[in-house]
């Protein structure tokens, strides 16, 4: 029952439960890992308004700069080499950028060239133009062109180059379709990066600008500046959409990439965070359910503690109790302590048991009474008196010719049946027992002569106990023809009453026979003997039992070549209910 209480356990409890779980967690690593994602891209996407204010703000400047009419007038004084007038026009400017560029940090420097010429020039300032992006703003005739990230160089301030990504444009003449000039508004690429790196926190990874060839336009990680990842699959991918989130290897790591496009200048923002990390997140969900799991395990566990102990136990106790009446026994001791089904059950079953034991008993009973009637009626078919006159009669013609010894035998013999019939009463007294054992003794005296001796001991108080008949000598009779009788040589009988306890009286009947063997004890002691061994005994358990129940006992003790000792214990002063 405790096994399959424990499969039944595993398979309708435990196994579902682990299978739903696993369930449970794929779907949520699913949902939690979907979410993870959706809003990394939208922790990633707040950075948009401020790249996309820096792009508007560089384009309003330099659009704002080619429109000033003091720059269109110093464009033309530094063509006709009127440098004076120049000069005034490059005070008038340089009082205007200062205002108009107080509060724009981000802008490392403003350039208006011709060539490598330089006419106008504020912030970080150069000794000759870069002119590498000159042909490209040229020919897209005063279009907004933005260049890849590179180093400022041939400064007058003798510093470290910084890394600048400048929008470049051709300035045309405002009264005539030509161009005059080209315009540079260089952004500090290390302040553009400054306004993301901040908000990516995981290990490994990070954040980027790429252009739509896939060259990296700004980055924390300055070595990275300039470098061309159109080879990456995953460049290429994310280049094809406007924004999204996609799962890739990259560098041989499971990843997972981020991005957005900025419309003004087609660049993409690209954050790369580590698979490992995103699922790290999910570790909680897996921790809650691993929880759930235990206690659902813990509480299958007391389940089963629980049903072991009110049902399962009971059930065993209850079958063990069930096989010892199937074997015989029907001495049930069953500890009930509850009142469920199983106490019921059991209630009903003690029941059943002490039913069967009160019809065993009362078919028992009737069966001993149908033998004392039998008895009793062989003892009306005799003639009490015939028998006794005859008797003493044969006695009498024994002594008138001198034979004694007849005489003394047939006298034995009348006091024997005398004693038997007691005048068809169940009950004598010990003292009458004694004396009806001493003339069975005088009758087997004559049979056995010197084989055998016996010796009895009775305590004289107790000589007027009532007992029933014919108790001492069916035993003294199976201690003579089982015990002496087989033995070589000559045999002692003793017998013994006394009082061993208040109120219990002892009936000892020793001989130092042939002995009786273990075995053969325990056949004549048997409820339902086979054959007729022990015949005598039985009848004498059977007696004492209907009259003193458990009160009497009788007991047997021997051992092969060591003689026999059979006690009979009966309590003292019992009612009979019949007179002497």
């Amino acid at each position: 029952m405790g096994k399959k209480l424990v499969v039944y356990l595993l398979v309708f409890i435990m196994i579902p439960l682990g299978i739903v779980a696993f369930i449970i967690q794929l779907k949520a690593s699913n949902v939690v890992y979907d979410k993870t994602r959706d809003n990394l891209l939208q922790v990633l996407k707040q950075t948009r308004f401020g790249i996309e204010n820096i792009v508007r703000e560089a384009d309003y400047l330099s659009l704002t700069i080619l429109s000033d009419d003091y720059l269109q007038e110093l464009i033309h004084f530094h063509t006709e080499k009127n440098y004076l007038d120049a000069e005034r026009n490059k005070a008038k400017l340089f009082v205007s950028f200062d205002s108009l560029l107080h509060s724009k940090p981000y802008i490392n420097s403003i350039a208006v060239s011709r060539g490598r010429e330089i006419i106008f020039q504020y912030g970080d300032s150069v000794q000759v133009e870069d002119t590498r992006f000159h042909g490209t703003a040229e020919q897209l005739g005063g279009k907004v062109f933005w260049t890849p990230p590179y180093l400022l160089n041939q400064r007058y301030k003798q510093t470290s180059p910084k890394p600048v990504i400048s929008l470049v444009r051709a300035i045309n003449d405002l009264n005539a379709p030509r161009q005059i000039a080209v315009e540079r508004v260089s952004v500090d690429e290390s302040y553009l990066s400054n306004m993301y790196a901040g908000i990516h926190s995981w290990n490994g990874g990070g954040i980027s600008i790429v252009d739509r060839t896939g060259k990296v336009v700004s980055s924390p990680n300055k070595d990275l500046l300039d470098a061309d990842l159109s080879d990456q699959e995953y460049v290429r991918y994310l280049l094809q959409f406007e924004e999204g989130y996609f799962d890739a290897r990259i560098n041989g790591a499971d990843s997972a990439v981020f991005h957005y496009r900025i419309e003004d200048t087609g660049w993409h923002v690209v954050e790369i965070v580590p698979k490992r990390e995103l699922l790290s997140q999910l570790e909680v969900v897996k921790l809650f359910i691993l929880i759930g799991m235990s206690l659902c395990a813990l509480f299958g566990i007391l389940f089963f503690i629980v049903q072991s102990k009110s049902v399962v136990k009971p059930l065993k106790r209850l079958t063990k109790e069930m096989a010892k009446v199937k074997s015989g026994n029907l001495n049930v001791h069953l500890e009930i302590r509850s009142k469920d089904e199983i106490g019921r059950v059991s209630y009903i079953f003690i029941d059943m048991v002490g039913q069967i034991q009160n019809l065993i008993e009362k078919v028992y009973k009737g069966q001993i009474r149908e033998k004392e009637a039998e008895l009793k009626a062989l003892q009306a078919q005799i003639n009490p008196h015939f028998l006794y006159n005859t008797l003493d009669s044969i006695r009498w013609m024994a002594v008138k010719r001198k034979a004694y010894d007849i005489g003394e035998q047939i006298e034995a013999l009348s006091d024997l049946f005398r004693h038997t019939l007691n005048q068809g009463r169940e009950t004598t007294t010990i003292g009458r027992e004694i004396d009806h054992l001493k003339n069975y003794l005088l009758i087997q005296q004559n049979r056995f002569a010197d084989k055998l001796s016996w010796d009895i001991e009775v305590d004289p108080t107790l000589m007027e106990e009532p007992v029933p008949t014919l108790l001492l000598q069916p035993l003294v009779e199976n201690a003579i023809i089982h015990g002496i009788e087989p033995k070589i040589g000559s045999g002692t009988l003793r017998v013994s009453v006394f009082e061993r306890l208040a109120g219990e009286i002892v009936l000892r009947v020793q001989d130092d026979g042939v002995g009786i063997g273990a075995g053969l004890i325990d056949e004549i002691l048997k409820v339902e003997p086979e054959g007729h061994k022990g015949f005598a005994l039985r009848n004498i358990a059977d007696r004492l039992r209907l009259r003193y129940g458990s009160s009497s006992k009788l007991e047997v003790r021997s051992e092969p070549g060591q003689g026999a000792c059979v006690e009979l214990t009966i309590p003292r002063h019992r009612e009979t209910g019949e007179s002497e």
